[in-house]
């Protein structure tokens, strides 16, 4: 079940760091940098997973924030 105050927007894995939230595996987590695999051979992983070697898009997870300048997305 997706929380109101969500958007989920598919990236590529490269654009993913520490911190940022994605859907895996049916799972809402927060990446840490010890997630964050990166390989010369297999490029980026996250959890081990490499989505294909980037041919499949990670769902990222963006909360709606209200902050004094309005609504943003993080």
């Amino acid at each position: 079940m997706e929380a109101t105050n969500t958007v989920i927007r598919e990236v590529h894995i490269s654009t993913l760091k520490a911190g940022d939230t994605v859907k895996h595996n049916g799972l809402i987590q927060t990446l840490s940098k010890n997630n964050i695999g990166k390989s010369s051979f297999m490029g980026s992983s996250i959890f081990g997973d490499s989505y294909q070697l980037g041919q499949i898009k990670v769902k990222k997870v963006l909360f709606r924030v209200e902050t004094n300048l309005g609504v943003v997305f993080r």
